[in-house]
């Protein structure tokens, strides 16, 4: 079963970057190697959900302009993990 490790799922990825929804949030969040730190942003602009390939550590995108940061609980980081992850057991 896959262990409960968020940094490791970002940090393999390609861009480093996950677009989901968590309840109601549309999300995109993104492991900043720079940083060695997770971020998140709200992916619903001007009503639009957004599908988002890109983001620094302030939100900034090159194709969307700066997002509204979303500041992340461990709970939130661990229902995004559970979402693509339903096997796992968490622990902690």
């Amino acid at each position: 079963m896959p262990a409960w490790q968020p940094f490791g799922v970002l940090r393999r990825k390609e861009a480093g970057v996950v677009n989901t929804r968590v309840g109601d949030l549309r999300l995109v969040i993104a492991y900043i190697p720079e940083h060695d730190t997770i971020v998140a942003f709200d992916r619903m602009k001007a009503g639009e959900e957004l599908q988002v390939d890109d983001v620094d550590v302030f939100g900034n995108t090159a194709k969307h302009g700066q997002l509204e940061r979303v500041f992340l609980h461990n709970g939130v980081l661990r229902a995004v993990w559970a979402h693509y992850h339903p096997d796992t057991i968490l622990h902690g």
